[in-house]
């Protein structure tokens, strides 16, 4: 009898489903780095003067800043975090949602063009830079005239500035995500209908977690287990990156994102539950090595290792622009074998097998979703859930 994939993972008992940002684009909702970067545009118009006011001086081999006061007043209304995705992201054509915490990262790891240990010298020195450090320059310069810096800071100063930024910067992006979510009424609809294309009862989803900071679990429509935000929500956003060689003791490591949601958890008093599943699903997620800290652990108990464990590995994907399906199939395979290998790896594994043994054994399955219409409500008369007008919530029958 042939298998149907559809059908298969519809079947499946005990399924954890991990979502991404790809799921809130699918449903609707404009929430990338990108469309939130457009959504500030007026405001880095200010940036881009504040920049070319940086002028070299008569030997052209330094930079002093000639800013007037009307630049100065609209650039400091936003975060010097601002200033740093609007200079590594303005000139992209496409933006991942990665792409902010790997910029992160790189300021700190010094491989960007920003680098903080450039900044801080600027700051506590005085000094001017050659134009290969102009941006470090550029950053510098914001933040000893927003914060009035006469007198030299010491690192432990500078990076409490770099993280009270931050931490401003993810309220602004919480809040575009919040007013993105309540402008569009169709968001849970297309929510339901996605879910649904992964199962055929409600009981067989033993948890969800989601990368995004939208949460629908609390909406009165919602008939699914509840679901968590694997890094926060729209009224605390984290932003952070993975770095397993930075040292905890470090200034640095504040920014990580195991740091900062350590630091979340000591305001959180609920606790999540434990689950037990069979079978993963991850969908849009890009599978960025930002997050493995994040997926290993669930591979731990999907038992990847185990070659007699049944358990399935499900990635779930949209073709987003039909011109782009080769590219986009093509990426993620990429990404996927990268991910399994470095699991194997960090598993003391050596030999780079994993990925075919998963393969043959049909651990692993691609699945497309379409923007096919699911019959909601016969999905509800399955899993007897009626929608009751006067609690507005689903009951069962």
């Amino acid at each position: 009898m042939k298998l149907i994939k559809k059908e298969l993972i519809k079947e499946l008992n005990n399924k954890k489903i991990v979502l991404g940002n790809g799921f809130d684009l699918f449903c609707g909702l404009k929430t990338t780095y990108k469309n939130f970067f457009e959504s500030q545009s007026d405001n880095y118009i200010y940036f881009d003067n504040f920049v070319k006011s940086f002028i070299k001086d008569n030997y052209g081999s330094k930079y002093y800043h000639n800013h007037s006061i009307s630049i100065l007043s609209k650039v400091y209304e936003n975060t010097i975090w601002d200033l740093v995705f609007y200079l590594m992201s303005n000139n992209k054509q496409k933006t991942e949602w990665c792409d902010v915490e790997v910029i992160i990262k790189n300021t700190f790891i010094n491989q960007n063009l920003i680098k903080w240990n450039n900044v801080l010298e600027i700051i506590q020195h005085r000094n001017t830079i050659s134009e290969k450090h102009k941006y470090d320059y550029v950053c510098a310069s914001f933040l000893e005239i927003k914060y009035s810096i006469d007198n030299p800071i010491t690192k432990d100063e500078f990076y409490d500035l770099l993280y009270e930024e931050l931490t401003i910067f993810e309220q602004k992006f919480g809040q575009y995500i919040q007013k993105e979510q309540e402008q569009n009424e169709e968001y849970i609809n297309n929510a339901i209908n996605t879910l649904i294309k992964f199962t055929n009862s409600t009981n067989q989803i033993v948890s969800i977690d989601t990368f995004n900071y939208s949460n629908i679990s609390i909406h009165n429509k919602w008939c699914f287990t509840k679901m968590y935000n694997i890094n926060g929500t729209v009224t605390q956003p984290i932003f952070g990156y993975f770095s397993p060689t930075t040292d905890p003791l470090t200034n640095e490591h504040r920014f990580t994102k195991s740091h900062r949601k350590t630091l979340a958890s000591f305001e959180n008093e609920e606790i999540k539950k434990e689950d037990f599943f069979e079978h993963l699903i991850i969908f849009g997620h890009s599978l960025n090595e930002q997050d493995y800290n994040y997926f290993f652990p669930l591979f731990d108990d999907l038992d990847l290792n185990n070659t007699n464990c049944l358990g399935k590995l499900i990635i779930a994907f949209t073709i987003y622009d039909s011109n782009k399906r080769k590219e986009i199939i093509e990426t993620l395979t990429k990404r996927l074998i990268k991910m399994i290998y470095e699991y194997e790896k960090s598993s003391g594994s050596s030999g780079n097998r994993l990925y075919d043994k998963l393969q043959y054994k049909n651990r692993i399955l691609f699945y497309e979703i379409d923007n096919s219409e699911e019959d909601i409500s016969e999905f509800f008369d399955k899993n007897c859930l009626t929608f009751n007008e006067t609690t507005n919530k689903f009951e069962e029958l």
